[in-house]
């Protein structure tokens, strides 16, 4: 839901609390800090059959536990905001969206609540340091290169290019794209995700990092993804394409008319033929 100028719903004051700034559509704030929680829980079950050391259980448990903090949290500050309302405490300013019957809450009020009740301060969520005004993702045009490069376009403008590295689309220790990475890449093939009919948590919360990834790369706080359906998952607002073809087919012509030279790297260039995350994914692995 957007936000109606200097109004918030309850979840998205609760949110702003929490430093939440993303809740896909068809989903609520809970739903994501739940998912969040399970996927951490699950991860250590894994890590926990896998025999890993005890060092790195432990710290697996602190994100779970922290994890479970935040959700609890989430939970408590909705009952205490919500009541407030019901309430009608005089430090909220409140009104109601006409279109929705939503009661909804000034952010300088909540402000003023939060710092009193709690000692939190509202952040100013949305980066709008790349794009100076919000644009609608359907604006937008991605490209993917070779070499992990991908750059961004409002309109027929181009606004930045960028690589998979800088955006956290990279892995860590090896220098291939990580599962977010492959899930962009599948997305620019059309493969649908998740492939189930329902999608798992930690489904929700891979769309929820690759939407941050997408911000820093765009500037853009709105959601750049539709709504999850069952027919067709998570599908991308912008137009997504997977270039790197097209560097393979001149790569190819240069070695028509090219004579080989020992200095130059031959190597595959095919990103389904690397035996990593993303290359499994694409694979339908």
């Amino acid at each position: 839901m957007t936000e109606t100028a200097g109004f918030l719903t309850v979840e998205q004051a609760v949110a702003r609390l929490i430093n939440f700034d993303y809740i896909p559509e068809g989903f609520t704030l809970l739903d994501m800090t739940a998912s969040f929680l399970e996927d951490a829980e699950g991860t250590y079950e894994s890590a926990q059959n896998d025999g890993l050391a005890s060092e790195e259980l432990e710290l697996i448990a602190c994100w779970a536990n922290s994890c479970e903090a935040r959700h609890q949290l989430a939970e408590s500050l909705m009952e205490s905001l919500q009541k407030g309302i019901e309430h009608s405490e005089p430090d909220l300013k409140l009104t109601t969206d006409k279109s929705t019957g939503q009661t909804l809450v000034s952010l300088g009020s909540l402000n003023e609540w939060a710092a009193f009740r709690f000692g939190i301060q509202v952040p100013d969520i949305g980066d709008h340091s790349t794009t100076p005004v919000e644009v609608a993702w359907d604006k937008v045009k991605i490209k993917i290169y070779a070499g992990h490069k991908i750059g961004f376009w409002l309109g027929k403008e181009k606004r930045r290019s960028s690589s998979f590295q800088d955006i956290g689309l990279m892995g860590s220790r090896k220098n291939v794209p990580n599962n977010l990475g492959g899930l962009l890449l599948g997305l620019s093939k059309k493969i649908k995700y998740p492939k189930s009919k329902t999608p798992a948590a930690s489904d929700k919360t891979a769309i929820c990092k690759l939407r941050g990834c997408l911000k820093k790369l765009t500037g853009l706080t709105e959601d750049p993804f539709t709504p999850y359906n069952e027919a067709d998952g998570w599908k991308p607002r912008f137009t997504l394409i997977d270039d790197r073809g097209n560097a393979d087919e001149r790569a190819k012509e240069r070695t028509v008319h090219d004579s080989y030279n020992d200095e130059l790297d031959y190597g595959p260039c095919d990103f389904q033929d690397e035996d990593d995350d993303a290359g499994n994914y694409l694979k339908g692995r």
